[in-house]
């Protein structure tokens, strides 16, 4: 993996009141590149990749994987959080201190919610993947432009073309 050095001790030094708030301990490191937490439910998973942070939420009993910004999309669309979410996605350690932040700030509503919501969210996730898919096998330039910049409205569109042109 690519990473930078700094990184896991970035990840560690900053969350350390997140994890003692909510039990998680230090599972592993690996490399300059992963670093997992875990408590009695969750599994929390840090990856940099090329520079780019990414935090999955892994629930441990039902082994569902939640990226974290689908969480933010999909729990808390309103979220300053999720806004700005692609302003931090590079690594340093204020963008991590930030995503932290967030994660923090979310974390209790969301366990609240995750059963009476999980279901609805395996479908979200479900509707997403296909309509990526189509956007790359059938989807529009238009629709491919939208998706590219993240547009609110790229859904929207993918799903009125796949209506227009079903396989």
């Amino acid at each position: 993996m690519y990473s930078y050095p700094e990184f896991t001790v970035q990840v560690r030094a900053t969350i350390e009141h997140f994890a003692t708030s909510n039990n998680f301990k230090l599972k592993a490191v690996f490399g300059n590149y992963k670093v997992i937490y875990r408590n009695t439910t969750w599994e929390l998973k840090f990856i940099c990749e090329y520079g780019i942070v990414d935090i999955y939420l892994i629930n441990r009993s039902d082994n569902i994987e939640i990226h974290f910004s689908s969480l933010l999309e999909f729990w808390f669309p309103e979220s300053h959080y999720y806004k700005e979410f692609g302003n931090y996605i590079y690594g340093s350690r204020s963008n991590i201190k930030w995503l932290i932040q967030g994660l923090d700030y979310h974390f209790r509503d969301f366990e609240k919610q995750y059963e009476p919501k999980i279901s609805d969210y395996v479908k979200f996730i479900k509707l997403e993947s296909e309509l990526i898919r189509y956007m790359h096998a059938k989807g529009s330039e238009l629709l491919k432009q939208k998706f590219n910049d993240n547009t609110d409205d790229w859904k929207e569109i993918a799903i009125s073309e796949m209506k227009k042109n079903p396989s």
